[in-house]
């Protein structure tokens, strides 16, 4: 028999509730399914919280145990088209979406005033292909010109804002031919990079150790960065996904209702 997804006392088949693990972030725009605030009708939900990095292998290496997980949209993407990984089936559930101009800091004394500036320029990243990445190389590319090439890249192996990612899986460092990148010397993490002058500018989609501390070394490079990406997004519509809800291709076949479950409690 197949479930019912209208039948608050359960969905699962004879009415049981389908058990089901779910991996996720806890801010707050999903806290309530996270606290069980907001059920997924049907289930008998387990909130897992994580960090990206981790949810990234966990989803498209292994072990691939959780029916849900939030993901990361170009790793995913990176997998799908580069490995033939199909395991999840990508929801229309944009669990997070950030506007990246905020995620580029420069040092205070670089001179570097626009984005243009940043030709020929040293640029500390943690991953190349992360989502935030991504979209950074898009936004200066369409809207400044200023092209992957431009940009000589120090990718770091150590990153200061682990606590909060969980580190970056391999589909965030995938590089590509015809860029110029270079590893950053051992034991520097992207922060440590800009401090040291070792980079003139980082780009990161979690704010640096640097920036937190308020370090006046560093700042933002569009420092008014609010009234930026306001009218990024007036002009072109777009706010850019960096996470979406993933569900597992042998649960949903075997569950048919629960997309639209997870679509609803979402």
């Amino acid at each position: 028999p197949h479930p019912d997804p209208t039948d608050k006392n359960g969905g699962g088949p004879f009415g049981e509730c389908l058990p089901i693990t779910v991996a996720g972030y806890d801010y707050n725009r999903v806290a309530a399914v996270a606290v069980g605030r907001v059920t997924i009708d049907g289930c008998a939900t387990t909130y897992e919280v994580t960090g990206i990095g981790p949810m990234n292998i966990h989803a498209l290496a292994s072990p691939k145990t959780r029916h849900v997980t939030e993901i990361g949209l170009i790793p995913y993407i990176l997998a799908w088209a580069n490995d033939n990984i199909r395991d999840y089936a990508l929801l229309p559930i944009p669990a997070l979406r950030v506007f990246r101009h905020k995620s580029m800091w420069v040092r205070s004394d670089s001179g570097i005033q626009s984005p243009g500036e940043l030709r020929g320029r040293k640029v500390g990243a943690v991953g190349y292909s992360s989502s935030g990445l991504t979209y950074i190389r898009g936004v200066l590319q369409d809207e400044y010109g200023v092209k992957p090439e431009d940009l000589h890249w120090i990718i770091a192996a150590k990153e200061s804002s682990s606590s909060l990612t969980g580190g970056a899986s391999s589909w965030e460092k995938v590089e590509p031919e015809g860029v110029k990148i270079t590893p950053a010397p051992q034991g520097m993490d992207e922060s440590d990079l800009l401090l040291s002058g070792e980079v003139d500018a980082i780009f990161h989609a979690a704010e640096p150790k640097a920036h937190i501390e308020r370090n006046p070394a560093v700042r933002r490079l569009f420092v008014d960065h609010r009234s930026v990406e306001q009218d990024y997004f007036k002009r072109t519509g777009i706010f850019p996904i960096m996470h979406s809800i993933a569900l597992r291709r042998d649960v949903m076949q075997e569950n048919p209702w629960l997309p639209k479950a997870l679509f609803e409690a979402y």
